[in-house]
């Protein structure tokens, strides 16, 4: 494919991935296991520890060539954002760039139409100041896990079972940001023809 080599990483945060896929159906294209690695697929989905991510495994499914087939039995991609490796192991609250929250008044309903159905309407003045070494972060069974936060940034609307997956991005927001720039920045470096020798 023209686009293919063009590819520089797929950041696909919040969305569970199942890694057969990457042997199944995604076989030119695999996950990331570096900072810095280029045409692959970095991605998590957030829970807070002592959280179920269980929950709707049964009922939700991906496409493969022989049909759809359940989540029940199959392991998730998880990136740790903190380290961008799929190491399963503790990555410390010292490697967190900075959580980014969002802020809004009104009830429950109203600041779930301004974070998911209406994002275009959400005002600058939202975005708060990135809070530095916010979180730990662990992956363990393709799944990110991180302590509970304190910040009220980080409690308006947490989806049942421990999950956070609509901060899945603000969460390690300046993690990503950086990330991105350093994958773009590899991604440059390698296109650049070699130096002749003298």
């Amino acid at each position: 494919a023209p686009y293919r080599s063009r590819l520089v990483a797929g950041y696909l945060i919040g969305y569970r991935v199942p890694v057969d896929k990457f042997q199944r159906t995604l076989t030119n294209i695999g996950p990331c296991e570096t900072f810095d690695d280029l045409g692959c697929v970095v991605g998590w989905d957030t829970y807070v520890r002592g959280g179920n991510p269980g929950f709707g495994r049964g009922r939700l499914g991906h496409w493969y060539p022989t049909g759809y087939e359940p989540m029940a039995e199959k392991r998730w991609l998880c990136t740790n954002p903190l380290t961008w490796t799929r190491d399963e192991g503790p990555a410390k609250a010292e490697l967190h760039l900075g959580a980014v929250g969002l802020t809004a008044s009104g009830s429950r309903l109203s600041r779930y139409s301004l974070f998911i159905l209406h994002p275009e309407n959400l005002p600058e003045r939202a975005l708060q100041r990135p809070i530095v070494r916010h979180s730990s972060a662990e992956c363990r069974g393709g799944v990110l896990y991180i302590p509970e936060p304190e910040e009220e940034a980080f409690s308006r609307v947490v989806m049942g079972r421990g999950s956070y997956h609509i901060y899945d991005y603000g969460l390690f927001y300046m993690n990503i940001r950086r990330n991105a720039q350093d994958r773009v920045a590899a991604y440059f470096a390698s296109a650049r023809p070699a130096t002749p020798s003298p």
